[in-house]
């Protein structure tokens, strides 16, 4: 037991520092190329990494409309609207959406690891 969480803590702290390395790495390049300042590199690196690795998180299955359709509403995207619900009233779905946010010991990592970097621009 006591060697299972010193392998994660481990993990983790492996995959913390490593992605924070290559934040920073990775800021003061784009810093150094572009003339701005790193502060400002480093909180918008920060943020774009964690949302995405927070978005990755999220698995689920949805009978919601998808985006897609939204912008085509004509007559046969409509017909096939109605014939899918039709479908799915006659099979009697489960209408609940269903949301799994899936959290392991290397996305914390890169999450924390962004968190700090945002935390970082704002003491430098």
């Amino acid at each position: 037991m006591i060697k299972t969480k010193s392998n994660s803590f481990l993990k983790f702290s492996f995959i913390f520092i490593i992605s924070s390395l290559t934040l920073f790495v990775l800021g003061s390049i784009i810093s150094n190329v572009s003339g701005t300042p790193i502060k400002d590199v480093m909180f918008i690196e920060g943020i774009v990494v964690l949302m995405l690795s927070v978005f990755s998180l999220i698995e689920g299955n949805t009978t919601l409309p998808s985006m897609q359709e939204f912008g085509r509403i004509n007559p046969q995207y409509l017909v096939n609207m109605i014939l899918e619900s039709n479908e799915n009233a006659r099979k009697k779905i489960n209408r609940n959406s269903t949301l799994n946010i899936q959290l392991d010991i290397s996305s914390l990592g890169v999450i924390v690891a962004a968190f700090i970097s945002v935390i970082f621009s704002f003491t430098i």
